[in-house]
Order: structure tokens, then sequence, then C-alpha cells
């Protein structure tokens, strides 16, 4: 997938009730998976998606280094 690290959904399932971002509806949501057959939660709406509504998820980016490190 172009950009970051993004994986298709099809490929590969996050690991459980870890916080990502994933794309659906075309807009990116931070949230989690929770089990097979739950699909994905966004925190940003407070509202879950199906698999077949996401396209693709990275993990969360590293936070930046604090100045002068």
């Amino acid at each position: 997938m172009q950009g970051t690290n993004w994986v298709k959904v099809s490929e590969k399932h996050p690991e459980r009730v870890k916080l990502i971002l994933f794309y659906a509806d075309g807009e990116t949501h931070a949230g989690w998976r929770i089990d097979e057959g739950c699909g994905f939660y966004s925190i940003k709406i407070s509202q879950w998606f199906d698999y077949s509504d996401v396209i693709c998820w990275c993990d969360l980016p590293l936070p930046p280094m604090p100045e002068g490190e």
C-alpha cells in the first residue's frame, strides 16, 4: 500500500485490542479490533465497522523525540 506501513485487511488482521489507525468509509480512524467477527471500533465517531468496510490498517506512529535527543 502506498504511504507509511498500511496493511490490507485482506492480507492480515491487527492484534486484538491494540490501538491502531484504520481506513474506512473514506476516512482514517483511530480505534481497535476486538475479536474475529466483531470488526473495528472507531474512537473518533464511536461506531463499529464490519471487516468488509475496512480497507487497511497500520500501527500508530511513534511519538516525536524530545528536542536535543
